[in-house]
């Protein structure tokens, strides 16, 4: 495109605008809506998720784990449960929407050596959830 004809549709616009106010409402009402919108009002954080409890090491690392977990704003500790089938029983019941299963050997000199392993059980009734989460 020519100079020529950018410049004579960005008069043809300007003075469309001038006719039909509307447009220039629309035109500055909208955009400066939706920078409100998503700046101000929605939030996408994830907070405060109801997480179920299984402690299988109950050592002082694994009770700083979950006291840590239960400090941050992201994580509220709903219940300590004592046995794996009772998982799955309160994530269908939507007491929960994750559970952190802490296994026995967590605190074991080859599970600090190597790294260990949590698991985290979460339920797909929330999955905007799980992705933010774990993220």
């Amino acid at each position: 495109m020519s100079l020529r004809r950018i410049k004579a549709m960005a008069k043809k616009e300007i003075i469309q605008i001038r006719r039909d106010i509307r447009v220039l409402i629309a035109a500055i009402f909208i955009p400066t809506l939706l920078i409100l919108l998503f700046g101000y009002a929605l939030s996408l954080d994830v907070d405060n998720i109801p997480t179920l409890v299984l402690d299988l090491d109950r050592t002082p690392a694994s009770r700083d784990l979950i006291q840590r977990l239960d400090d941050s704003r992201y994580f509220t500790i709903v219940r300590y449960i004592q046995r794996q089938n009772e998982i799955e029983p309160a994530l269908a019941r939507r007491e929960a929407f994750m559970a952190l299963v802490i296994p026995s050997d967590f605190s074991s000199p080859r599970a600090i050596l190597w790294g260990s392993l949590t698991v985290s059980i979460l339920t797909a009734s929330w999955p905007g959830c799980v992705k933010r989460a774990f993220t």
